[in-house]
């Protein structure tokens, strides 16, 4: 399966005739084209150039399967009726250059290249993809050296200027590329030609000399008897080989076989050559992630299975990570105290008799209004659920019963919902009027009976979110600058909202429009240690929050933060920054843990 990879740029910048000797590399933005001939630059030609570059880092270079540029297109100055196509032809550069210094005057030379594409008015506002597969292969397999591209547009017609984004926008340049092991099938071998006509025949070699004669004959017998005949002389020496002639000269090559035809498909006979596979089409440009819909409602719980024997006890999970503690609600206003009652009037002073009865304890005051029931404390995520224990094998029949499975890790505890206003204290009763003055002290008379309770006060009207909205960041292709000290984190995605005192005023900027506390969650991934800190601007300037800050010293994590801001004028103005106390630019890391694009979110929510 082939695996995709996103490239941005090392160098982007772009060149202008007119102004041969500056450098453009602080630029955000590319051009192409021809801009308008004027009188005020005296006729002078005035085209405009892009250079690109690419750091290509594969394994296996072998495998790159499809390559596919992308340039957002952000301006065209002349429609499609008054001169259509506009196209933009892909140079190759044969020398280096440097974003920071290259000119017109010192850019590299460049050869051709078969890549082009036009731009259309329904371009503007949307990427474009342009296939240059061919050429990311030769630089990754070595056959041509990498020094990027440069994009020549129309350079002979005036005010026919094409803009893109560059580097430091929300929707750079890049490569998407794939690779795998991209090799087609190898075809059946071809018949065999018939063999080729033979050569002429050498000439042969020269006769080497002949050998000397055998030993000297010995002298005449005497005539008589025949003697007895000598022995055979030794055999001469045999005379070097002949120098070997020169080889004949090759008869012509026999002509190439047919090509067999191709086999019938089936099982018949054997299936033809597989053809090249075709180029691989431009991606699709990656659309904006849609509002999440609603939650589905729960389902139905299932029924209980079977329990199983009891399998054999596992270590204990580690328990979760205990969540934050709810904000604490504010204290309810303390009820009035009740007025004095009335002191009755002093009796008449007789003759000391008998003490009289005790007059009635007064009737209890009513109790005071409960007071109002702070807000509700956001509820913290589930935990994740423990995975569940291995089911132990079944014991022998009649045997003890198998050791209880693990227990599943426990979920990380929601955080504590806040605690509500403590209830107005209720109003004292009134003091009951003094019994009048007897006789003589009498004898204690009985208690009297204790008055009735008062009415429970009304409940006051629930807390609640006055406004919230969400604000995120997709890696690529947001972020894709580094985020350097003093500088925000862009969150230029709008995620669901509630109500209208929260709303953005630009990519990294937020208005808090009311007077009031806010609470403000915030998390984005990056690839160094660093930190991150909230500032508010109530009109004098954004100022950093000290109390708001948040890092980590190690890894490749989140950074997390959670506080509540207190607003003291409307129209305040937050945002997330690197601290300008820091040395180190902050890389938002992208596709972080795997293929899919990385979000950073902001939410802010009012509650006061």
């Amino acid at each position: 399966m082939a695996t995709s990879i996103i490239i941005f740029p090392t160098d982007s910048v772009y060149i202008s005739q007119f102004y041969q000797n500056t450098n453009f590399g602080a630029s955000n933005q590319l051009f192409t084209g021809q801009y308008l001939v004027t009188v005020k630059n005296h006729c002078k030609l005035d085209a405009y150039r892009t250079l690109l570059k690419f750091h290509i880092d594969l394994s296996c270079s072998s495998t790159i399967c499809s390559a596919i540029l992308y340039l957002f297109i952000n301006r065209k100055d002349k429609p499609d009726n008054e001169f259509s196509p506009q196209k933009v032809t892909i140079f190759e550069n044969e020398d280096d250059f440097n974003q920071s210094t290259v000119t017109w005057n010192t850019a590299p030379s460049t050869s051709i290249t078969p890549y082009f594409f036009n731009v259309i008015d329904c371009d503007v506002g949307s990427y474009i993809p342009i296939d240059i597969t061919g050429l990311v292969q030769s630089w990754s397999n070595m056959c041509n050296e990498n020094f990027g591209v440069t994009l020549i547009g129309n350079e002979c017609k005036s005010d026919i200027i094409i803009g893109y984004e560059g580097m430091n926008n929300l929707n750079p340049p890049y490569l998407l590329v794939k690779y795998s092991s991209c090799a087609g099938a190898t075809g059946p071998t071809g018949a065999i030609g018939p063999t080729g006509q033979a050569g002429a025949t050498g000439a042969t070699g020269a006769i080497g000399p002949t050998g000397p004669a055998g030993g000297a004959t010995g002298p005449t017998g005497v005539i008589g008897t025949t003697g007895v005949t000598g022995p055979t002389g030794p055999t001469g020496i045999t005379g070097p080989t002949g120098v070997i002639g020169t080889t004949g000269v090759s008869g012509p090559t026999g002509p190439t076989g047919v090509t067999g035809p191709t086999g019938v498909i089936g099982t018949t006979g054997v299936s033809g050559p597989t053809g090249p596979t075709g180029v691989t089409g431009p991606t699709g440009v990656i659309g904006t992630t849609g509002v999440s819909g609603p939650t589905g409602p729960t389902g139905v719980t299932g029924p209980t299975g079977v329990i199983g024997t009891t399998g054999v006890s596992g270590p204990t999970g580690p328990t979760g990570v205990t969540g934050p503690t709810g904000v604490i609600g504010t204290t309810g206003v303390s009820g009035p105290t009740g007025p004095t009652g009335v002191t009755g009037p002093t009796g008449v002073i007789g003759a000391t008799g008998v003490s009289g009865p005790t007059g009635p304890t007064g009737v209890t005051g009513l109790t005071g209004p409960t007071g109002v029931i702070g807000p509700t404390g956001v509820i913290g995520t589930t935990g994740v659920t423990g995975p569940t224990g291995v089911i132990g094998p079944t014991g022998p029949a009649g045997g003890a019963t198998g050791l209880t499975g693990p227990t599943g890790q426990a979920g990380v505890t929601g955080p504590t919902g806040a605690i509500g206003a403590t209830g107005a204290t209720g109003a004292t009763g009134e003091i009951g009027p003094t019994g009048p003055a007897g006789g003589p002290t009498g004898a204690i008379g009985p208690t009297g009976p204790a008055g009735a309770t008062g009415a429970t006060g009304a409940i006051g009207p629930a807390g609640g979110v006055l406004s919230s909205a969400d604000f995120f960041a997709l890696m690529p292709p947001n972020n894709a600058a580094t985020v350097a000290p003093g500088t925000d984190v862009s969150f230029p995605q709008n995620g669901p909202t509630i109500g209208a005192t929260i709303v953005r005023t630009g990519p990294s900027t937020f208005n808090l429009s009311a007077i009031g506390i806010y609470q403000v969650l915030f998390q984005v991934s990056v690839s160094e240690a660093g930190q991150l800190i909230l500032t508010l601007d109530s009109g004098g300037g954004a100022v950093e929050q000290p109390y708001t800050v948040v890092g980590r010293a190690t890894g490749t994590s989140q950074i997390v933060g959670m506080a509540l801001v207190q607003t003291t004028v409307v129209n305040s103005i937050l945002t997330v920054r690197n601290p300008t106390s820091e040395s180190t630019s902050l890389t938002i890391t992208t596709i972080a843990g795997g293929t899919e694009p990385v979000s950073a979110h902001l939410v802010i929510t009012q509650f006061a």
